[in-house]
């Protein structure tokens, strides 16, 4: 007969562990297999670790050859119990655990490597184990709480341990729940009786057991009346009042947890409990009070019953598999979107891809780029101990439990800490993120001036580990904060895929909980919530220009809208100033957007290839997004897009914020953010300009397809002085629009007509969001004709809209989110929902004189020849005065080249008619560009020459700062 399988039962308690072998049908721990060991919790964490393995290992040997399937562990708190993370801070216990993943550590350590390990609260295993082996046993709803130091607590429900639902608080805690003055803890635990207790005698009992002796030989004349807040001593001595009253308390606070929860049972254990003949009759009277129908029990052997709960958290949810991540359950982040990753290879085949390529890279030489997560373990092996950093979006799981396959593949124990135990309250973190976010539901905030550190407590910036290992990690976002002297491992990860995480769920913002669609309440834990309708659009036009309204019918559009905006405003500001402030630490970079993979180089080979391309060409990737008004020409000109999407609205050209770059080496890819190039190169990039516009990279080339697709909506951008005043920018949205392709009827509404009333447009826009009835936008906005080459200028303030049938090169200032719409066609978004509208945000900035003839005369640019030779034309388009950069196109024959300088300045080009083009640097370094491909050339490549190798002739334009 096969014999049932065996789990271990452990219980941590402050001064001793006690361990045992349970089986897994009946929860019976069996006899004979049991331990118990002292532990100091003032020693080192390697020291504590000790004592603990030494316990559980010797009960693991007393399995002969029955199979162990698990180990579970009651632990108390606070404790990460999902993570297996130590919490436990100012207890004056186990502190040298604090941040430190336990799960890892002892699974390193023990004789049993391979054994999951799941942690739970110790009230909610004594629940466990009184529902499967004790006193709740064949109750159907018990609630289990345990009366000690603090106040613990859960919910059972059939034996199953209940986190959320009718009636049970967020994760089954009741701690903090408030009550008379405070919150239950403070007056339902030993902290209460001791505090009490010096109130009312001037004298301070060792413990609580010093109390009850005390209480046990004082007069007793039955109990006491029903107590108020402030009690009542009248009927017995000083001190058995005082757990007179503790026990009206107790039954006050439980009585309607109990009626909420419908529970038919309470069980109570904790060191308190032993004294229940001094409060028992009080709680049963306050319940009977109550009128509840509710058997009251007093646990008996708690360790053990503890244990029995702690062996079947295995079986319970979250805690047990799969909601604990191991790599046999590991899942890979989710993304939401039919946008293929970058692959981790060059695919075949495509070093001889022709026609635009959307996975453009540079190439480093032989042995720069390493693949796999054990190659990686392999070089942190060798340094020791390590600090690994990285963006917002990681996950940090996945990565700790690859790369801990690979350490104890090579018999390395490792001490596992991480930086979210360093984190503040999120309650903290909001209300000091708050003034940069704006109002609740709009689009905009303000750029944070805070520090990453502000995220953090003191204690992430004075960390040093005092321990005995063979590898030391700190990891997560900001362990680069630490002043602990070890190099630092970067992970990056592609702003779009962080997108695409939060999209689905999977990602958040930093220090915080909540993912997109989740919600919080006081009845219910934050879960995740469904992503089966989220909001499409989440590239930076987007945010203002597609996403859904925040509204109270639109809870999942708005929680994206929201988390964009915090990344815009907030993480993305704090996450480059933290990388820049810790960049010379920094000696290795990883790639971290792909599932079960990794890619990674030094940082020595990474910055040569970067101040490579900051003096030759620079070629970022793209990415493309749909809208609700988008069209069809991207799809049809670059057949490797996913044909899955409905439309492509925007390519993300050069938004030099969103982009990356792309590195390659022996086959393998690597991408980086763009920030990385002005971070190492900045100087190099934008020459004589850099001086006057820092880190930002100031131009963005992007296209809006309207080919068989919509009209943008009637929108206008701030002025200089209200984006700085109200949004924290430095410069403002000035645009142009360059029209590359045309179909049918095109045009582009642009300035008012000469007509224009001011307050009679307004009232037609309000009265339109009003009524919800359509405009005839005609009689306040010129539609102007488009044809291919033309320039349209669009400075802040201007009234404008791309119409149905254009291709749009948008030539801009960077700042990309800041379009306020006005009006725009009485459509619901592509998820059915309403598109916000920004009527007053535009009026505060219309330039109502842009009107009539002069918009045709100064906001269509006029070429003017610059250069005519055989074969080479080179014009000017003139841009507005408040434009601060130029436009040139340069048009060669068929078999012509030219030289161009630089000049000191960046140039940002685009072959917008033509096959392909060739271009060599003064280095002598060549790249071909291709049909609407953009690419840069940087003030340090001197000059370079283009060279026309087809028959047929072409163009390009060519942008650059005033």
């Amino acid at each position: 007969m096969k014999k049932v399988p065996l789990r271990i039962g452990v219980d941590i308690g402050g001064t001793h562990i006690s361990a045992a072998l349970v089986e897994a049908g009946d929860g019976r721990c069996l006899d004979g297999a049991y331990a118990r060991g002292a532990v100091d919790p003032q020693a080192s964490a390697s020291k504590i670790l000790e004592a603990w393995t030494r316990v559980i290992d010797t009960v693991l040997s007393k399995a002969g050859n029955r199979q162990v399937e698990s180990i579970g562990v009651a632990m108390p708190g606070p404790f990460d119990y999902h993570t297996g993370t130590a919490m436990i801070r100012g207890l004056a216990k186990y502190e040298s655990l604090y941040g430190l993943n336990i799960r890892e550590a002892l699974q390193d350590r023990l004789a049993g490597k391979d054994l999951p390990i799941f942690f739970g609260n110790d009230a909610a295993c004594f629940g466990l184990g009184e529902a499967r082996t004790g006193k709740a046993a064949g109750y159907s709803k018990a609630i289990a709480i345990t009366l000690g130091t603090g106040l613990g607590a859960c919910y059972i429900d059939k034996g199953r341990l209940m986190l959320q639902g009718k009636g049970v608080p967020p994760q089954g805690y009741l701690y903090n729940f408030p009550f008379l003055e405070a919150t239950a803890e403070d007056y339902i635990s030993a902290r209460w009786l001791m505090g009490r207790f010096a109130e009312r005698t001037g004298k301070l009992a060792k413990d609580v057991r010093e109390l009850a002796e005390i209480a046990a030989n004082e007069p007793f004349a039955g109990p006491a009346p029903l107590a108020g807040p402030g009690g009542s001593p009248s009927v017995a001595g000083p001190v058995r009042s005082l757990f007179q009253e503790f026990g009206s308390n107790l039954g006050r606070f439980i009585g309607p947890r109990i009626r909420a929860f419908k529970a038919d049972c309470l069980v109570i254990g904790g060191s308190i409990s032993h004294s229940k003949e001094l409060f028992l009759d009080n709680l049963m009277k306050e319940l009977e009070t109550e009128g509840l129908d509710c058997t009251v029990y007093f646990s008996e052997g708690t360790e053990q019953i503890a244990m029995a709960g702690a062996a079947s958290l295995i079986d319970q949810q979250p805690y047990g598999d799969p909601g604990i991540p191991t790599l046999k359950t590991l899942n890979p982040p989710a993304r939401r979107t039919t946008q293929s990753q970058l692959p981790q290879r060059v695919p075949t085949g495509a070093t001889t891809e022709k026609g635009y390529r959307i996975f453009p890279y540079e190439p480093l030489g032989t042995g720069h780029i390493h693949k796999g997560y054990e190659s990686l373990a392999t070089w942190m092996i060798g340094a020791r101990t390590v600090r690994i950093d990285g963006y917002a979006g990681l996950d940090w799981d996945h990565l700790r439990l690859r790369l801990s396959a690979g350490f104890r593949a090579a018999g390395i124990k490792t001490l596992w800490y991480e930086t979210k135990a360093f984190l503040k309250p999120e309650n903290e973190i909001d209300e000091l993120i708050a003034p940069f976010l704006g109002t609740p539901g709009s689009v905009w905030g303000t750029k944070a001036t805070l520090s990453l550190a502000d995220f953090y407590t003191p204690a992430l910036t004075t960390w040093q580990p005092n321990e005995d290992a063979d590898l030391i990690i700190l990891a997560g976002t900001g362990a680069g904060l630490s002043a602990w002297q070890a190099p630092v491992v970067y992970i990056d990860l592609p702003k779009n895929e962080l997108q695409y995480r939060m999209r689905a769920g999977s990602a958040t913002n930093l220090g915080s909980s909540a993912t997109l669609g989740s919600r919080r309440s006081s009845d219910s834990a934050t879960q995740p919530g469904s992503t089966a309708n989220p909001d499409r659009a989440t590239n930076p036009n987007s945010m203002p220009d597609a996403d859904s309204a925040p509204t109270p019918d639109n809870p999942v559009g708005a929680s994206f809208a929201e988390m964009y905006k915090r990344c815009y405003f907030v993480d993305w500001v704090l996450l480059n100033r933290h990388r820049q402030a810790i960049k010379d630490s920094i000696v290795l970079i990883a790639d971290g957007q792909w599932d079960t993979d990794i890619n990674w180089a030094l940082s020595a080979s990474l910055e040569k290839g970067l101040h490579t391309i900051a003096e030759n060409v620079i070629r970022n990737r793209p990415w493309f997004e749909p809208g609700v008004w988008g069209g069809q020409w991207l799809k049809g000109q670059i057949p490797t897009l996913s044909r899955d999407e409905i439309n492509y609205a925007w390519s993300f050209e050069l938004i030099a914020p969103e982009n990356g770059l792309v590195f390659e080496s022996d086959g393998y890819l690597l991408e980086i953010s763009f920030d990385w190039l002005m971070e190492t190169a900045g100087d190099k990039v934008l020459g004589a300009d850099f001086h006057r516009f820092g880190l930002e990279f100031p131009i963005r080339f992007d296209f809006l397809d309207t080919v068989d697709g919509g009209n943008l909506s009637i929108q206008c951008h701030p002025s200089l002085d209200y984006i700085r005043d109200n949004f924290g920018e430095t410069i403002t949205q000035d645009e142009t629009y360059y029209i590359l392709d045309r179909k049918g009827d095109a045009g582009v509404y642009l300035g008012f007509q000469e007509n224009i009333d001011p307050g009679s447009f307004r009232q037609a826009l309000e009265l339109s969001q009003q009524e919800k009835t359509a405009i005839d936008i005609e009689k306040f906005v010129q539609r102007l004709p488009a044809a291919r080459h033309d320039l349209f200028l669009i400075p802040n303030r201007t009234v404008h809209g791309a119409g149905i049938g254009n291709l749009v090169l948008e030539i801009s200032a960077t700042p990309y989110i800041f379009t306020f719409k006005m009006y725009d066609w009485m459509r619901l978004d592509l998820d059915g929902q309403p598109r916000p509208i920004n009527i007053e945000h535009a009026f505060r900035n219309l330039d109502f004189s842009r009107k009539g003839k002069k918009v045709q005369k100064e906001l269509i640019s006029q070429p003017v020849i610059i250069k005519e030779e055989e074969g080479l034309l080179l014009e000017l388009l003139p841009t507005h005065p408040e434009h601060f950069y130029g436009v040139h196109r340069l048009s060669l024959t068929a078999g012509k080249k030219t030289w161009v300088s630089t000049e000191g300045k960046c140039h940002l080009l685009m072959l917008v008619e033509g096959t392909s083009v060739l271009i060599r640097t003064a280095a002598g370094r060549e790249w071909q560009a291709r049909y609407a491909e953009t690419f840069v050339l940087p003030a340090a490549a001197g000059s370079y020459e283009l060279i026309n190798t087809n028959h047929q002739p072409l163009k390009l334009v060519k942008a650059f700062v005033k």
